[in-house]
């Protein structure tokens, strides 16, 4: 599952670089359903705790929520920081 919060890790540094080159409102708004929506890579690797133990669970699942709550702060903040 390592693979997994390093990609997210990826996906992260991607949509931060194209948050702070967004320039309307509706860019933002659609790079937060590709990034944060049901489609996601952070609903999938969401989806993907189910089959983990419970030590590996909890541990993901902090990274990806750490993860998820930085892009949706910045996405919030509407862009460039």
């Amino acid at each position: 599952m390592d693979d997994v919060v390093t990609r997210l890790r990826a996906v992260e540094e991607d949509a931060l670089a194209r948050l702070d080159a967004a320039g309307a409102a509706a860019e933002i708004e659609a790079l937060e359903r590709e990034v944060l929506g049901n489609a996601s890579t952070v609903a999938e690797a969401r989806r993907g705790l189910r089959g983990l133990s419970d030590e590996d669970r909890r541990r993901v699942g902090r990274d990806i929520n750490e993860i998820a709550g930085r892009l949706a702060e910045r996405i919030a903040a509407g862009g460039p920081r």
